[in-house]
Order: structure tokens, then C-alpha cells, then sequence
């Protein structure tokens, strides 16, 4: 193996570490305190629907400390009147502000209770 190409894999190498340096996994006290504060925020978001719900659901499927921010990616399910709903969005968040919110508008998820109980 010559000099260049030894050379060559190692600033590759380099440049893929340093251009992924800029997030890192969240830990599980951020994890859980961002989920509460974009649950609060997408509960707010969607209004009277979902404000009526004592008991939300949140999964988060993904989770980036960047800075004192922590930038997540979830979905949010919630019941109304008229059926079971799941929002996905990702939110940025701030200490227990959410900065920035971005939902995409409920789909209806179509379940039974045959779905997910067997004997």
C-alpha cells in the first residue's frame, strides 16, 4: 500500500469524524425532557382535539444534542371523538421551551383491538 493512498484514507477519514461532530446522542434525562416539552407543544399545536386527552403517547425515533439545544424527532398519538390519531414532528428544544415545531397533520390510525392482542 503506498504512502498516498494511506494518505488519502486517513483525510477521508478525518473529514467524514469531523463533519459528524456537530450532534451527538441525547442522554435519557434529555431524551425524556425534550418528549415532555414537544408533547406540551404538539397537544397545544393541535387544539381543542387533542386537549380533551388525559393520556398522550410519544415515541421518539430519534434524538441529537446540539449545543444546550436537543433536536428530536417523534410521533404523537393522541384519541378524539371520532378515532385514534398519530402526528409525526420534530422539534427543537431549549432547557423546557420548544423553539421550533413542525407537525405533519394527523393521519387516522386504522386498529382493532385484534390487532394487537392475541391469546
Amino acid at each position: 500500500m503506498s504512502v498516498k493512498t494511506v494518505l488519502i484514507g486517513t483525510v477521508a477519514g478525518l473529514a467524514l469524524s469531523l463533519s459528524a461532530a456537530g450532534a451527538f446522542a441525547c442522554s435519557e434525562v434529555q431524551e425524556k425532557e425534550a418528549g415532555h416539552a414537544a408533547a406540551a407543544a404538539a397537544r397545544q399545536e393541535l387544539g381543542d382535539v387533542a386537549s380533551r386527552q388525559s393520556d398522550r403517547l410519544i415515541k421518539i425515533s430519534y434524538c441529537k444534542a446540539q449545543g444546550d439545544a436537543v433536536v428530536i424527532g417523534f410521533t404523537y398519538n393522541y384519541m378524539s371523538e371520532e378515532g385514534a390519531y398519530a402526528v409525526d414532528g420534530t422539534a427543537k428544544v431549549t432547557g423546557d421551551s420548544v423553539e421550533d415545531l413542525r407537525l405533519r397533520r394527523p393521519d387516522r390510525v386504522w386498529a382493532s383491538i385484534n390487532t394487537y392482542y392475541t391469546e
